[in-house]
């Protein structure tokens, strides 16, 4: 006899019923909440599948989401995380780590729709190598995207420089 599919678990059963609620395929509600489809199936599902063995029998395994799949999917369905936590046995403790950073109001976050892709690309680039300078050396990190280039002080010595000397 085969084995039985496990049973879809209290998360699953309500994550089915908020996203069906909210007239959402699975693709659509994947995307909305920045998971991936197919384990957005699995955790609804409450399996996935191992494949079949040599006898082409079937074999599942309980598929339980993890704790920032019901972040995401709490944040993507305006679904109370306390409560989505809760239901998929995690406990909803308040964890920093699980925020949306809170920075203050500046001219620059203000006006980040008004520049150019281009801008934004130069300006993210420039932020990364600030934050990890040693990405610089990185092959991918070297060539910055295109569009306008960042003026470097004139008493800053380039790589260039150095390479000459």
């Amino acid at each position: 006899m085969p084995p039985e599919k496990p049973q879809p678990t209290p998360f699953a059963l309500e994550l089915h019923r908020r996203r069906r609620a909210k007239g959402l395929s699975q693709a659509n509600a994947a995307r909305i909440c920045t998971v991936s489809r197919s384990l957005w199936n699995q955790v609804e599902l409450g399996y996935e599948s191992l494949g079949k063995d040599d006898d082409g029998v079937e074999h599942y395994r309980a598929k339980a989401p993890s704790r920032e799949f019901v972040i995401a999917v709490a944040r993507g369905l305006d679904w109370d995380r306390a409560e989505a936590l809760e239901l998929a046995g995690y406990t909803p403790e308040h964890d920093p780590r699980d925020e949306p950073l809170n920075l203050p109001p500046t001219s620059f976050l203000d006006d980040w729709q008004r520049l150019s892709r281009e801008q934004q690309e130069a300006l993210d680039w420039t932020m990364r190598l600030m934050l990890n300078p040693h990405a610089a050396h990185k092959k991918e990190a070297r060539t910055p995207p295109k569009g306008p280039r960042l003026a470097v002080p004139a008493d800053t010595e380039t790589e260039s420089d150095r390479s000459r000397n």
